[in-house]
This record gives C-alpha cells, sequence and structure tokens, in this order.
C-alpha cells in the first residue's frame, strides 16, 4: 500500500518534466516575455538610491531683527542632510515649523519648505518686532543622500525659494 503511494507521488512530482527529455528539433516557435528581464536586488543588498527616513527642525533662536536676515544654506553632517537658515515672524512669538518635505528620487532632490507661525497662548504677550527665527532642520536618509537641496520659506500665505544647494557626489 505504501509502494503505490510513494510511486503516485514520484510520478506527480515528474509530471511537469514530460516531454523535456527528448532533443531540440527547432520546430518551436519563439516566445516574447514581458516581464523586465533585469535582475532585482535582494533585501540584503544596499539601496541604489537614497530612501528618506524622517526630519526634524529645531529652533535655535529667536530674536528682533530688520526683516532682511532671510537665509537658508545645505550641508552633510555625519551621515545626515542639515539645513540651517532664518526666517522672519511677524512678533516674538513666532517659531518655524517644518511645513513640507518632498524626497524627488527621480530628480535626486530635496525640497525643505520651513513656516514661520505664531505660538502663543491667550494670555501670552509677544514682543512687537520682526523676529528673526534661527532653525536647523536635520533629514535622516538610508543609502546616501540627494544630490540637491532647495529651501523655501512661507511666511503668512507667501512662499519663497530661499536657496539651491548642490550636495557633495558621495565617495
Amino acid at each position: 500500500m505504501q509502494r503505490r503511494q510513494v510511486l503516485a507521488t514520484a510520478a506527480t512530482a515528474l509530471l511537469p518534466l514530460a516531454g523535456c527529455l527528448g532533443p531540440e528539433t527547432g520546430d518551436d516557435e519563439p516566445t516574447t516575455t514581458t516581464e523586465p528581464t533585469t535582475a532585482r536586488p535582494t533585501t540584503d543588498e544596499p539601496p541604489t538610491r537614497p530612501t528618506y527616513e524622517g526630519a526634524d527642525i529645531e529652533v535655535l533662536n529667536v530674536d528682533c531683527g530688520s526683516g532682511d536676515e532671510t537665509t537658508a544654506t545645505a550641508a552633510v553632517e555625519n551621515g545626515t542632510v542639515v539645513v540651517r537658515g532664518t526666517i522672519i515672524g511677524n512678533n516674538g512669538c513666532y517659531v518655524a515649523t517644518l511645513d513640507t518635505i518632498i524626497h524627488d528620487v527621480e530628480a535626486g532632490e530635496l525640497r525643505v519648505v520651513v513656516r514661520s507661525v505664531e505660538k502663543a497662548e491667550d494670555d501670552e504677550v509677544c514682543i512687537e518686532c520682526l523676529t528673526a527665527i534661527d532653525y536647523a532642520v536635520t533629514a535622516r536618509f538610508r543609502g546616501g543622500y540627494p544630490h540637491n537641496v532647495v529651501v523655501s520659506h512661507r511666511q503668512d500665505s507667501k512662499v519663497r525659494e530661499v536657496a539651491t544647494v548642490a550636495l557633495p557626489r558621495e565617495s
């Protein structure tokens, strides 16, 4: 009884090979595949493009200013992209927040929009002056970093591009 079961299992396993053992005649029609033939990386291989993993913003300083202090720079520090800049606030209760961050993988570009917003309590009195708000945005990537960083500032309802920085190529 067990011998029949073993033979049936073996016959079923070898069935897909039936007809494949004979000599090739060349009469077969060519086949077309629609699947890509390029090798795909396994999970053990490092990614070929950087992967965005998140960002944080830190307000470094808030002080009265002239309103002309809007600046931004970007650099790679310890494997992360760091954007430092100054945005203008309407009074002493304004802070810098991360409005939008977009990593365009195809273009190799990181777009950062920093926004100045009022963070005052109902009973808080704010210094009445235009404020220069110094900030630092730290963007984390895996497998490298983008080639360019474009920094914009959103004040009230206006967005203004402040800087475009080319980052050094990885070695």
